[in-house]
């Protein structure tokens, strides 16, 4: 078997970037965790289930902090997920700060709906504590098939194009993210 990717959301709009990358040893990547935002439906899109199996998640890794990347990373944790975040320092803090923001606007708008909000205030820090750093062009191994290596986007701020390398059936396969 080789290695498959699934578009979870973000597919036909610019929001709400989510995928999965599936090897052909079982490894399962989820990259970025976003929120789909300025659609009728995306609050109600932002509240489904994620379409994957939360344990069977190996890593999350992120390309950059923009809201539409790291917006539901709080609701995958406190839906189960305890693995591994990567991401460089720059977007680890700049996620802090957008989470925080968009907590509060989260909240007003459950409140306008009259639904339960997406995460609370509560659930963000929750995030951080699984949050590890990478510095750019550092090769880190994900799993014995794969690794990975973080590569200057020059989006944002610590935004990061994303390299992995996959050996399967003796063959070396590099997929890359460019995140936007």
């Amino acid at each position: 078997m080789s290695s498959k990717i699934k578009f979870l959301t973000g597919v036909s709009t610019v929001t709400g970037s989510n995928f999965l990358l599936t090897t052909g040893a079982g490894t399962n990547i989820l990259i970025d965790c976003g929120l789909v935002q300025g659609e009728r439906t995306a609050s109600e899109e932002n509240y489904l289930d994620f379409g994957f199996d939360i344990s069977r998640i190996n890593a999350l890794i992120i390309s950059h902090s923009h809201l539409d990347h790291v917006g539901r990373i709080p609701k995958l944790v406190k839906e189960g997920y305890s693995g591994p975040i990567y991401s460089t320092p720059q977007t680890k803090e700049l996620a802090r700060i957008v989470l925080e923001d968009a907590v509060q606007l989260l909240a007003v708008e459950a409140k306008e709906r009259g639904v339960e909000p997406l995460y609370s205030e509560q659930d963000v820090p929750r995030i951080f504590d699984q949050w590890k750093v990478v510095p750019y062009h550092e090769q880190i191994k994900i799993s014995p098939e794969l690794t990975l290596i973080l590569k200057d986007a020059g989006h944002i701020l610590g935004s990061s194009m994303l390299e992995f390398s996959i050996t399967e059936q003796n063959l070396q396969k590099k997929i890359l993210f460019s995140g936007d």
